[in-house]
């Protein structure tokens, strides 16, 4: 009896799924004006979505971000590390089909982490909140790619 409530509990789904989030897997990529941006994200398997995020200027990395999204008992959270710094977590505060809204209000910026599948092919990345008393936003776009 007791092998049959540790299989149907270990096997059943976790109560805060990413499946509704498998539109992020793959590679996404934008260039304008010479700069390059990527964002790479793995499939929702195992209740963890690991990215990662570089942006090339002139043929060298000016910015780049270890992500992970992350299914916990308390709620799914996109985690950011900017440069390699220490993790900041994002709570997932609002989910459509085709958006999904993560935030973390004592965060100093951004407060709120937006993406927007406009297609199949494309994806639209938006940052905003408050910096300095001032509110702030930036918009980016990528394609779909291949590795």
């Amino acid at each position: 009896m007791t092998a049959i409530i540790f299989l149907l509990t270990t096997c059943m789904p976790h109560p805060n799924s990413l499946d509704s989030l498998g539109f992020f897997s793959g590679l996404w990529r934008n260039s304008v004006n010479g700069v390059i941006s990527e964002e790479i994200w793995t499939s929702s398997e195992g209740g963890v979505m690991l990215g990662v995020n570089r942006t090339i200027n002139n043929g060298k990395v000016v910015f780049f971000e270890y992500l992970r999204i992350e299914a916990t008992e308390e709620g799914i959270f996109y985690v950011a590390m900017p440069m390699g710094h220490s993790p900041t977590r994002f709570r997932l505060v609002s989910e459509e089909s085709d958006r999904v809204v993560f935030e973390n209000k004592k965060h100093d910026f951004p407060q709120r982490i937006i993406y927007i599948r406009e297609s199949d092919n494309e994806l639209r990345g938006r940052i905003e909140g408050t910096e300095g008393g001032e509110e702030k936003s930036s918009e980016w776009g990528w394609s779909k790619a291949e590795f």
